[in-house]
């Protein structure tokens, strides 16, 4: 009969036993979705900084285009008034090509690759 209060604790050492592998289980899944999540944390702050440095760099670029097109606005002001002032003349150099067809073909209403180089080579502002 001296058995009996051993059985007892043997079965409450078995059941705290049976208990802590639970709780070892539940720590060790809930640590491995942890790091998971911590892993995809991490991968999304080096996204947004990436983001970042992506729309920080579109912005410098249209400081600087906004910059050279307010620059070129204030070059055609100053040639206009120039002009208009009678200070500087204006030439155009153009030359009209006459086509065999009565209408001109689709290729040719596109404007050039290059506008800007053929509009200088075209018009020229000169000195009075």
């Amino acid at each position: 009969m001296l058995w009996r209060p051993y059985s007892f604790i043997g079965v409450i050492i078995a059941g705290l036993i049976l208990s802590l592998i639970f709780i070892n289980y539940r720590y060790q899944t809930i640590r491995q979705n942890y790091q998971t999540l911590k892993q995809q944390y991490h991968a999304q702050i080096e996204a947004v900084k990436r983001q970042q440095q992506k729309i920080d760099t579109l912005h410098q670029l249209n400081i600087q285009h906004t910059e050279e097109l307010n620059n070129a606005k204030t070059e055609l002001d100053k040639l206009h008034d120039a002009v208009r002032a009678g200070n500087k003349w204006l030439r155009l150099n153009a030359v009209c090509r006459t086509s065999k067809t009565a209408t001109p073909r689709a290729d040719m209403m596109k404007p050039p690759h290059n506008l800007v180089r053929q509009l200088e080579k075209i018009i020229s502002v000169s000195e009075r």
